[in-house]
């Protein structure tokens, strides 16, 4: 089991604000424009660095 610690935590509010401002530009963006290409952007950056929040931390400190 890994365990969760401050760092986990500030990578798991990123990626839960991506979400939020993800259905702020897919809802109000118009399909192929410019808010849905960041949206997708975003989309693509969270799935990258999902797994990162569960890289537990080194012995020494940050990872």
């Amino acid at each position: 089991m890994i365990p969760w610690n401050g760092r986990n935590k500030k990578w798991a509010i990123v990626l839960l604000a991506f979400l939020l401002l993800q259905f702020i530009l897919f809802a109000t963006g118009e399909p192929h424009g410019v808010t849905y290409k960041i949206g997708v952007a975003l989309t693509i950056a969270q799935a990258i660095l999902l797994p990162f929040v569960f890289v537990p931390e080194k012995e020494g400190g940050s990872v």
